[in-house]
């Protein structure tokens, strides 16, 4: 069994806070657009979202907010913390994480993660990996010792790295205004 997180707990900085898993492109979330790429996917989905959680539970979905990884601290801990949350919360199985703002999700790629195996990442997105519970203990140790970068833990995990080479980069990520065109302009040219 796979369960996939979209993770869309950051402060999204660079659109000057305005919660980028809620923006649309050609008028559809950037959320809706990962669930519409995952749900054939895998077996199950949720949200960890630190805000705007009202309207990411309007997709159906189960949200949770990053859990106490430090009492008291931000609530935008990066990636790292809603990687935890989410596999404190799997029981069983296996978890695929995705951000939010990969509108443009392979559509095999569960499949060719799970060929890799757990603990397995995509190359240069950290942030999209497939983990299972037996990554917590370790992912919990490097947390309590300090480290926040999800690609400092997989290579600690020893992850395969899953290459896409046939995926554009704007597919996985947009961090800005000039990138949410680009991907605008990518689905623009898919549909024709």
């Amino acid at each position: 069994m796979i369960t996939a997180v979209i993770l869309a707990g950051g402060a999204s900085a660079r659109f000057g806070g305005q919660d980028k898993g809620l923006m649309c492109v050609a008028g559809v979330s950037l959320v809706q657009r990962v669930i519409d790429r995952l749900a054939p996917q895998v077996d199950a989905i949720f949200i960890i979202a630190n805000r705007s959680q009202a309207a990411y539970r309007g997709t159906g979905l189960r949200v949770l907010a990053d859990q106490g990884c430090n009492p008291g601290a931000p609530l935008h801990e990066g990636p790292l913390a809603g990687i935890l949350t989410a596999l404190r919360n799997l029981p069983s199985g296996l978890l695929l994480t995705v951000p939010v703002d990969a509108a443009l999700l392979p559509h095999d790629l569960a499949a060719r993660m799970q060929a890799a195996g757990a603990p397995a990442q995509v190359r240069g997105v950290p942030v999209c990996a497939l983990l299972d519970t037996r990554s917590l203990p370790a992912l919990e140790q490097a947390w309590a010792a300090g480290e926040r970068s999800p690609r400092q833990c997989w290579r600690a995990l020893r992850a395969a790295e899953v290459a896409f080479e046939d995926v554009p980069e704007r597919a996985w990520s947009v961090n800005d205004a000039e990138q949410l065109r680009e991907l605008e302009a990518l689905l623009h040219t898919a549909r024709n």
